[in-house]
Parts: C-alpha cells; structure tokens; sequence
C-alpha cells in the first residue's frame, strides 16, 4: 500500500517538475520519497515482530518487539551504524529540505539533478548522463551547492581577455545587444559587463548573463562567449585580441 500510493502520487506530479510552481512539486516527491521508505523500514519492523509472535517459541520476543520500548531503545543505540545513520540523515534531509528531488546542486566538482533519494544514498546524474552516488551521511558534512534552493534564476558569467586598445564602451554596447537579442536572456537583470582585472598584456573582462534556469544559463553564457569573442576577431582586423608588444631598440655604438 505504501509503495502503490508513492508511485501513484509520484507519476502525478513528476512532470510539473519544471512548471512555475516546480519548487513546491520537488519538496513533495522529496518527502513522499523519504517518507516511503521510513514506512516501509517500520512497516518490517512490524512485520518480524508480529511473525515471531506468532511462533510460540519467540513469542516473547515479538511481544516485545511491538509493545516494550526496547525495540525503540535497540534503535537509538544503533543508529551510529551506517546504514541507520544514513537513513536518519534521509529523515533530516527531508524535513529541514536541504535538497530536493530535480533540485540543481553542484557537490565535490561535479554539477547535476538530483535524480532520487533512497535509504542510504542520493543519485545525482551528471550534464553528461553520469550517475553520482552520495552517501547521505556525507551530503550532511560537506558543503553543497544547491542552485534551486530559494528560485530557479542564475548569472552565469564570461570571462574575456582583451588588448588595452579595446573600446571596452563599445564591446559593452555590443553586449548589451547581443544578451537582449537572445531567447534565454531572462531580463531579471540589465546587462552587466565589467573590467575586473589587469594584466601585463590584456584586460580581464567580465559579463554577466541572467537566465530562468540553470540549462538555459549554460546555453547563454556559451553562446555569448562564442559571439563576442567573434567580434573581438571581426574589429579591426582582430586588433582588441591580446597580443604582446616587443619594442626593438638599434644600438648605434654597434651600428657605426
């Protein structure tokens, strides 16, 4: 029964995931997910404690297992193992909602959805279909980046190197165009394009792109990067490309 009202609840909403109202939809199947599980864990506890009831020579045993508070005891003490401390971490994952199901979360380098949650691991799956498995106790105790956590909008940002000749006025104005020009521009945010760094022979420049989501926030910022280096080529004849400057000094001592 519970695993029937699980799945039914979970086929229901599973596509209104990315909806507007996504978040709200992704902490259901997040607790309906952990709370299957827990229920099913004590639905077994129940069920060995009311089949060694029936079996005269454990009979005090089962007896005890469903009416004295030993049973609940025998847990607490246990659950520094690992396979109860990871569903304990479950039962806190679920209730204080540090990660949903669908949720966009970046842990240990690698960036992904979250695709299920069982008893004692998560599934992240991979931009390139990989499958990343997390053992819950460890999702607790390190830092995760959870980029669904409060709303779906991103910045992501480009990074540009440029020769000190660059009209950075110009290129900023060509950003501005290009971004508002492009369908996964989320228009949350004015264009942004910065000079946040000098080097001996070029300016580190940064833009920003602001998009819905977390995909059309990868799609943006490739796409920008891609066309503004193409007009930094086109100016000039590739002149606001980073380029070293050799000055070649004639020794007239030795000319002579």
């Amino acid at each position: 029964m519970v695993t029937f009202f699980s799945e039914h609840l979970r086929k229901q909403y599973v596509h209104e995931i990315e909806d507007a109202d996504g978040p709200r939809i992704r902490r259901l199947l997040t607790q309906v997910s952990v709370a299957r599980r827990v229920l099913l864990f004590v639905a077994l506890l129940l069920g060995v404690g009311i089949g060694l009831s029936q079996i005269e020579l454990f009979e005090t045993v089962g007896v005890s297992l469903l009416a004295s508070a030993g049973a609940l005891s025998l847990i607490l003490s246990i659950s520094a193992d690992t396979v109860l401390g990871n569903i304990m971490a479950g039962v806190q994952i679920a209730l204080t909602q540090l990660v949903n199901i669908g949720d966009n979360v970046r842990f240990d380098g690698e960036w992904g959805y979250v695709e299920q949650i069982t008893y004692t691991y998560l599934t992240i799956r991979t931009w390139d279909q990989r499958r990343l498995i997390v053992p819950l106790k460890r999702l607790l105790q390190e830092p995760l980046e959870n980029w669904s956590k409060t709303r779906e909008h991103l910045v992501a940002p480009v990074y540009l190197y440029a020769d000190y000749a660059t009209d950075v006025s110009r290129l900023r104005n060509k950003y501005a165009e290009l971004l508002r020009a492009d369908r996964d521009y989320s228009g949350e945010l004015e264009p942004n394009m910065q000079v946040v760094n000098l080097t001996e022979t070029s300016m580190q420049i940064r833009a920003l792109c602001p998009a819905v989501d977390a995909d059309a926030a990868w799609r943006l910022h490739c796409r920008m990067r891609e066309q503004l280096v193409a007009w930094l080529q086109s100016v000039d004849q590739g002149a606001c490309l980073p380029r070293r400057r050799l000055q070649i000094q004639e020794d007239i001592s030795s000319a002579r």
